[in-house]
């Protein structure tokens, strides 16, 4: 047989393989590598190839001929010559792909197996389908078909379809379910369906490395994907610890929480060796006598009993404290950084209320337009003051006032007048309220539809209108109730920036009393009409038009009484029955002092003092020494005028 391939296996190192095979044209050479083609190759020489890369360990190596029969060698033409050479390349051409052919087929005779023949078993012959069927099976009497009866040995080989009724037959009959929760379903079609039933899966059937119990937590195994923890571990490990007394032992996880339900409830954390408290007190408690007040994230329908659920404005903060009959006294009002616009008046119906701001320069409330103290005729406070009441660390600006004059208090004052503070109407004062800390900045250039709180409108250092502007506190007595014991505040760092605006205005019997009060370009600093009185201490007044006024008396006599015995004219000294109290005036005080004046036969004196004796009814009597200083020299006494001794004609004491 004439030779057409040469096979070698590669080394990983030889690249130069000899074939022994004649060929036409180089290119009817042709390698195969492990059975794939491959051109990576040139001719050495006319029987050596040479791989341009040496083929690996254990590489098949085939090289073959292919000889191209597309094209004849020669073609002859009528009339032409016929060569023996032309001949001759054309028989080549056709005998080398002849024995091609031959070699690259099966030779039925000698290459194939029959069914009368013994089976060999190699790779150089094929076999007959009859041999195949000898070889493997009688397919009639061994073969299980679905209709037949099932046989186990090794004799017989059974139809898909048998062997899928087998399956099924022994899945649903042959499978020992009980107690493993295992259900079986044969849904008719050829399908078996296996499930898990529904509470039934005990613990147990879970592989044990799987499972994670208190001592392995407690040994601080790790927790992963392919694991789960048993009650007891997942509550050692997760669960918060609710107690008084601190936790027994050291092997909690880290990051473990203990509460401590006692009174402080504290929470803290095992940070693997100890227990540290990250908090406690407030941040859990809801605080009944305490709303929290924050423009910045407040919301008016939060409680404002949590620091975390703040209200949004003052006004609500104080309208709840109001409507609380169980905690409303004494209820505090912590008033965070920002700015806040109020709907004034806010109205302070409880006793002993007090709102604190953070900072005083952080702290800053002002008026919506329309109530801003310029909107009707009359007196506005921004906030009105009752029992106890307690304001600190605030700036108050924004209130405004009209023009003119004729104010109902105050007929220098404009008709329309805002304050800052004032009384709550028909308040009964038994504490007298108190400001404190805090700064009254008004200018009628301020603008509440777009307050700037950090640069506000107006003259950068001083007042570029003169217009009247809001005040800073009105202490009228004739609001509170006419029963009430006190008609008094008290401030203490109270400053009054009101660029020609009332300081302090103190009237109808009230009284204030104020330290360390400062007052910058106000109309006037403090006044007190008609038996208001003032207390000021260690303050000062700075520019502005007046400091310190003082003008008329109370509307109502303190208390009556008669002369006693007469006096003669230019008398400094006189003597009373014991006296009256007075019908519109509130208290027990019956006796005349320094900050009164004295009305005799229709003239006014100032008293000078008053010693107590006894009547001529064997009564409470007083002397009492007055001043009616002489208009050319201010140090002489001038005493009693035209006074003609009528006996019972009633002497009356006002402030």
């Amino acid at each position: 047989m004439a030779i057409t391939q040469n096979t070698y296996t590669g080394d990983g190192s030889t690249v130069l393989f000899s074939f022994t095979f004649p060929y036409i044209e180089e290119s009817d050479i042709k390698i195969t590598l492990d059975g794939t083609s491959t051109t990576a190759y040139t001719l050495a020489n006319a029987t050596t190839v040479q791989f341009n890369t040496a083929p690996a360990n254990g590489v098949d190596i085939r090289i073959y001929r292919d000889t191209n029969i597309d094209t004849l060698s020669a073609t002859f033409f009528p009339g032409s010559a016929i060569k023996a050479e032309d001949l001759n390349s054309n028989y080549t051409q056709n005998n080398y792909s002849v024995q091609e052919i031959k070699n690259n087929t099966w030779d039925v005779d000698t290459e194939t197996i029959k069914s009368n023949e013994t089976w060999v078993s190699n790779d150089s012959q094929v076999a007959t389908t009859a041999a195949i069927d000898a070889r493997f099976q009688d397919e009639l009497s061994e073969t299980i078909e679905s209709t037949e009866t099932w046989v186990s040995d090794n004799d017989h080989i059974a139809t898909t379809q048998a062997i899928d009724e087998r399956i099924d037959g022994v899945i649903t009959n042959d499978i020992g379910t009980d107690g493993t929760g295992i259900t079986v379903t044969d849904d008719g079609d050829g399908t078996i369906t296996l499930g898990l039933a529904d509470n039934a899966i005990d613990f147990s059937k879970i592989k044990n490395e799987d499972i994670i119990t208190e001592a392995e937590q407690d040994a601080s195994t790790t927790a992963t994907e392919n694991n789960i923890f048993t009650a007891v571990a997942a509550a050692k490990r997760f669960d918060t610890l609710v107690q008084n007394s601190t936790p027994v032992g050291s092997d909690w996880e880290t990051g473990k929480t203990w509460v401590d339900v006692d009174d402080d409830l504290t929470l803290s954390v095992w940070t693997g060796s100890n227990w540290v408290g990250i908090t406690s007190g407030g941040t859990f408690t809801n605080q009944p006598k305490v709303v929290y007040v924050d423009a910045s994230s407040g919301d008016d329908a939060n409680d404002g009993h949590r620091i975390s659920r703040p209200k949004k404005t003052i006004k609500a903060a104080v309208n709840q404290i109001n409507g609380d009959s169980l905690y409303g006294d004494g209820s505090v009002v912590i008033v965070a950084a920002g700015v806040y616009q109020e709907a004034a008046p806010i109205q302070i119906q409880k006793k002993n209320v007090s709102i604190i701001g953070q900072a005083l320069r952080s702290c800053i409330v002002h008026p919506t337009v329309a109530t801003q103290g310029d909107q009707s005729s009359g007196n506005h406070a921004l906030f009105e003051l009752n029992s106890g009441s307690f304001i600190q660390n605030l700036t108050l600006t924004g209130m405004k006032a009209g023009s003119g004059t004729g104010n109902s208090v105050d007929s220098e004052l404009p008709a329309n007048q805002g304050w800052n503070f004032a009384f709550y109407s028909g308040a009964t004062i038994t504490k007298s309220p108190y400001i404190q800390n805090c700064t009254n900045f008004s200018d009628s250039e301020i603008d509440n539809s777009n307050l700037n709180a950090n640069s506000p409108a107006g003259g950068a250092a001083g007042d570029t209108d003169s217009a009247p502007t809001g005040g800073g506190l009105l202490v009228d007595g004739s609001v509170v109730n006419s029963a009430s014991p006190l008609r008094s505040m008290v401030c203490d760092s109270y400053t009054h920036v009101g660029l020609n605006g009332p300081g302090i205005l103190v009237t109808n019997n009230g009284y204030c009393q104020a330290t360390s009060s400062y007052a910058f370009f106000n109309k006037y600093h403090i006044k007190t009409l008609n038996g208001g009185q003032a207390n000021l201490a260690a303050s000062t007044t700075d520019f502005g038009e007046k400091a310190l006024v003082a003008d008329g008396k109370s509307t109502a006599a303190i208390f009556t009484s008669n002369v006693d015995g007469a006096a003669a004219d230019a008398s400094i000294t006189f003597n009373i029955n014991q006296p009256t109290a007075g019908a519109g005036w509130f208290g027990d005080t019956q006796r005349p002092a320094t900050n009164m004046l004295v009305e005799v036969n229709s003239v006014i004196y100032p008293i000078l003092s008053a010693t107590p004796n006894t009547d001529s009814e064997g009564g409470n009597g007083w002397t009492v020494t007055i001043s009616r200083p002489d208009p050319n020299n201010r140090s002489t006494n001038l005493g009693l005028r035209e006074y003609r001794p009528v006996e019972g004609r009633a002497p009356h004491l006002d402030r």
